[in-house]
């Protein structure tokens, strides 16, 4: 029996294409029979191939100029990622207007983006110092997607950067402590491979010492107002992971919460009075709550056990009396504000339906910044004033020239499927798009 070789047009026989195959009345060769007919089928021919760097294509018909055109409107839509507000004013914003993302700062709403940071890799991150009188933040880079991520310090007065970590390693998440004379990040700088705790002053990184030698992933959250402690979060899975509090004047590392039961944590803080911790976990429940731990008396229960979806992010305010969280419910991002004073819960702002990214409190005045995507809007950055209740947009990013009233906002449905919980079919949600 004989096959036609689809790549050169020539003919050859079964044997040819299996090595050893047995005769045809074998019931082993009977699965082979769909595949020849399908080989007898495809026309002889030379194939068409194009090479575009390392990418090379065969057989793939040409994209008509026009579709790519405008496509490529589409693709040039841009954000503004909150990066974090300014002491005495304005925002830190992460945009890309050329190739990369990079930092740039907007000092009213509406106003225009200066841009600060000229690099041809990404910068991410962007952490002002809490001291208005070191008018300057911390910013993270790596070099030709290499992920040895390096911490620098960009001097606003100056227009000056220099590096502050140890030009090899990989490093991250740095955290200001409350005075603005240290900051906390990890590095895996002793082995390249475990993420180790160091502290050190931006004027003197080379003296940077290293809280916490440990095995895995370690991350520093926050610091305890009188800037003794170090809460860090050990992670180890998804489904695991565990807090812990670092005394940075001896090294002792005490765990939050010990128990043999695996727990996932998400964000934590301090409390300002320095009491205890706020955090979301898992812990013996379906989905990610906010809880409180006091260092005295151990875990509270859940502060959104009415809420039957998972907290994804946390913020406290500067003065401790404002608490703000997100739940993800259907894949729609819902802020929540709750006064720790009175216990009760506080207006947020009616948001479009879509994903809130990123939430911070200004540290100078009672307000909220929101970053929010949706269907009908990219990411953009808003404020929420708290004693006002008024909503103030920061930045409108562009949409490739795309008129974006035309844009469709989907509705959220569910539908059941096979499981059950409490008895009843357990309902998957999804978003509708309709014409």
């Amino acid at each position: 029996m004989q096959y036609v070789n689809p790549r050169t047009g020539s003919w050859g026989t079964m044997g040819a294409l299996v090595a050893g195959a047995p005769s045809a009345r074998s019931p082993m060769n009977r699965p082979l029979l769909p595949a020849l007919l399908l080989l007898i089928a495809i026309p002889a021919g030379a194939v068409e191939r194009q090479t575009r760097g390392a990418l090379v294509l065969e057989d793939i018909p040409a994209i008509a100029a026009q579709t790519t055109e405008r496509l490529r409107q589409y693709l040039n839509t841009r954000q503004a990622r909150l990066a974090d507000w300014r002491p005495g004013g304005g925002l830190l914003v992460g945009t890309r207007f050329g190739n990369t993302r990079q930092l740039h700062l907007v000092s009213a709403p509406g106003g225009a983006r200066r841009q600060l940071t000229f690099f041809s890799e990404p910068v991410s991150g962007g952490v002002f110092a809490p001291d208005p009188a070191r008018d300057g933040f911390l910013f993270r880079k790596d070099i030709g997607g290499n992920e040895a991520y390096q911490i620098f310090y960009f001097d606003m007065a100056t227009g000056a950067h220099r590096l502050l970590t140890d030009g090899s390693s990989r490093n991250g998440s740095p955290v200001w402590s409350n005075d603005g004379t240290r900051f906390a990040y990890y590095s895996t700088r002793r082995d390249g491979r475990n993420w180790d705790i160091y502290v050190a002053d931006p004027d003197a990184p080379q003296d940077a010492r290293r809280v916490l030698k440990a095995e895995g992933t370690w991350v520093p959250l926050d610091w305890s107002p009188d800037d003794r402690r170090l809460l860090v979060l050990h992670y180890v899975s998804i489904n695991e992971s565990e807090l812990s509090v670092i005394d940075i004047r001896d090294g002792a590392v005490t765990q939050i919460n010990p128990t043999d039961t695996k727990i996932a944590y998400g964000d934590a803080r301090f409390s300002k009075d320095g009491e205890g911790v706020y955090l979301i976990s898992d812990e013996d429940s379906e989905f990610r709550q906010l809880r409180y731990y006091g260092f005295e008396k151990g875990m509270q229960g859940p502060i959104s056990a009415h809420i039957a979806w998972d907290v994804v992010r946390l913020a406290l305010s500067d003065d401790g009396r404002t608490l703000a969280f997100v739940t993800n419910e259907g894949g729609v991002g819902r802020l929540h504000l709750r006064d720790l004073r009175s216990g009760q819960t506080l207006p947020a702002p009616s948001l479009p339906s879509g994903r809130i990214d990123e939430i911070a409190f200004a540290p100078d005045q009672p307000r909220l910044g929101i970053n929010l995507s949706s269907a009908t809007a990219p990411l953009d950055v808003y404020a929420w004033d708290l004693p006002a209740r008024k909503l103030t947009r920061w930045t409108y990013s562009e949409v490739g020239g795309l008129e974006a009233s035309n844009f469709v906002s989907p509705s959220l449905a569910a539908y059941p499927t096979f499981d059950q919980t409490d008895g009843a079919p357990r309902r998957i949600p999804a978003f509708v798009y309709r014409p």
